[in-house]
């Protein structure tokens, strides 16, 4: 029972909004589960695939997809400063 308890939790983190579909490629590819297709992906391919075991694998692809959300965030920000920012052009 612990063991699903302790899977019901990396599960969760899976569920982050960072978890985009190129990581999810990623992870079902490091996990030996290519030839399920991700529309065709539910918990019992996940579970069956022992994340507990693979932790290290789904900890580092969580890791990546967290790092590219914060980057697209501060690149959006950015280009949101900007897009408001006005130049005052004179002559000289």
């Amino acid at each position: 029972m612990s063991k699903y308890i302790k899977m019901n939790k990396v599960i969760g983190e899976l569920k982050s909004e960072a978890m985009k579909l190129r990581h999810w490629k990623d992870l079902l590819g490091r996990l030996a589960l290519k030839q399920v297709g991700f529309n065709e992906l539910n918990v019992s391919h996940l579970i069956h695939a022992d994340l507990i075991k693979n932790e290290k694998v789904v900890n580092e692809v969580l890791a990546q997809a967290r790092g590219e959300l914060i980057l697209e965030e501060f690149l959006r920000n950015i280009k949101e400063c900007w897009a408001k920012y006005e130049l005052e052009l004179i002559k000289y």
